[in-house]
């Protein structure tokens, strides 16, 4: 995965829990049961976005104090890799493929279905905003107001919209509407 892309949540002391001191986080309760050990936590955790429709998103954890740059993965580390893919299908509809893998219990049928389960309950509760977003963009009447919590996303929908226009270009097409790219939170 790409350095620079790279947020390390252990390296910054404005990630630490107030309880456990900078550097560290609380393990967080959903995975404790996939972890090989116990306490706090360094976390460092991975967003990147591949055109056109690819997101990845790695969280890897260890015992407090064995986290950051110098990491090296033993027997108490914990990876978890999840892959998003996005395929339009029409300027409404957007089909989604999300498959995890993580780098401990490969067999454990219960911890694959408890992470299936969270992972869908975690989309369905997105979906009502994902889908009102996407109203919202379709049919807006004023100006956007981006937050900085949308940077990624507006950056990610900026260079898609030009790689479109390249690729227009470059067919020959002229495109007299904006283009509308699917509606994704990142």
């Amino acid at each position: 995965l790409a350095p620079g892309n790279v947020l390390g949540l252990s390296d910054d002391p404005r990630f630490g829990n107030a309880d456990a001191g900078p550097g560290y986080v609380r393990a967080p309760a959903a995975r404790l049961a996939e972890f090989k050990f116990t306490g706090n936590a360094d976390r460092l955790q991975h967003y990147e976005v591949r055109y056109p429709a690819l997101a990845v998103n790695m969280g890897i954890y260890t015992p407090a104090g064995k986290g950051g740059p110098s990491m090296v993965d033993d027997a108490d580390t914990y990876r978890m890799v999840s892959y998003h893919f996005l395929t339009p299908v029409d300027d409404d509809n957007t089909m989604y493929f999300w498959l995890q893998q993580r780098n401990t219990d490969p067999h454990d049928e219960e911890i694959t279905h408890r992470v299936a389960a969270g992972a869908k309950a975690a989309f369905e509760e997105d979906r009502h905003i994902l889908q009102a977003v996407h109203l919202g963009m379709k049919s807006k009447t004023t100006p956007t107001t981006g937050l900085l919590l949308d940077a990624a996303a507006s950056r990610f929908r900026k260079g898609l919209a030009e790689l479109i226009q390249k690729e227009n270009a470059a067919s020959g097409k002229e495109s007299g509407k904006p283009v509308q790219s699917p509606s994704v939170s990142l």
